[in-house]
C-alpha cells in the first residue's frame, strides 16, 4: 500500500506474465507505475471479413485499408487497457498508470507505437460495456502520445527526436530470443 518500488514491481512481473501481450513494469514513482507492452505486428488481422453478396450468399470480403487500420488500433487499445486494468488490480495504491507500446520491427529495432498515462479514477468512470477500446483509451487518457498517417489514420512508430524519455525507455528494451 506504500508503492514500494520493488514490492511493486515483483509483484506486476506476476501478473503480466501470462498476458497474451509480452508486458513488463519498468519503474514505479510515488502512485505511478510505468509500463512497457510489446504489441502484434499488424499482420495479425485477418485479411477478410465476413459478409454478404448483392444476392444474399455469405462471403468473405477484403478489408479496406482504413477498416483494417481501425480493427489494428482496436487491438492496440485493447492490449494496453487489459495491462493496465491488470496493474491497477494488483497494486491498489497505484493512481496512475503510464503506458508504451512497442513493437519489434523487421529490422531487429524497437518502435513506440503509443504512449499513454492513464488515472485509476478516469477507467472507473469509463463505459466500459457500451465503448470500444479505443474510445474508453481516448477518453481516459491524461497525455496520448500517438502516430496517425494517411487518410486511414493507420498507427505509425512514433517520432522520438522530441520526447526524451520515452527515447530513453525504447533503447532500453531488449528482447530475449
Amino acid at each position: 500500500m506504500r508503492n514500494e518500488p520493488d514490492t511493486v514491481l515483483g509483484v506486476l512481473a506476476v501478473a503480466l506474465e501470462d498476458n497474451e501481450a509480452y508486458a513488463a513494469a519498468v519503474g514505479v514513482d510515488g502512485d505511478e507505475v510505468s509500463i512497457v507492452v510489446l504489441l502484434p505486428e499488424v499482420e495479425v488481422l485477418p485479411e477478410r471479413k465476413p459478409g454478404v453478396t448483392a444476392a444474399g450468399n455469405l462471403s468473405l470480403k477484403k478489408f479496406t485499408k482504413t477498416e483494417a487500420a481501425e480493427l489494428y488500433k482496436e487491438l492496440v487499445a485493447g492490449h494496453l487497457l487489459t495491462t493496465v486494468q491488470e496493474a491497477l488490480a494488483v497494486a491498489p495504491a497505484v493512481q496512475v498508470v503510464r503506458v508504451v507500446g512497442v513493437r519489434r520491427t523487421t529490422k531487429g529495432r524497437v518502435d513506440a507505437l503509443v504512449a499513454a498515462r492513464l488515472s485509476r479514477a478516469a477507467l472507473a468512470a469509463a463505459a466500459w460495456s457500451t465503448a470500444s477500446a479505443t474510445e474508453i483509451l481516448n477518453g481516459a487518457q491524461t497525455e496520448l502520445v500517438v502516430n496517425q498517417k494517411g487518410v486511414t489514420k493507420a498507427l505509425h512508430a512514433l517520432d522520438l527526436r522530441h520526447e526524451p524519455g520515452l527515447q530513453a525507455l525504447v533503447d532500453a528494451v531488449e528482447f530475449d530470443s
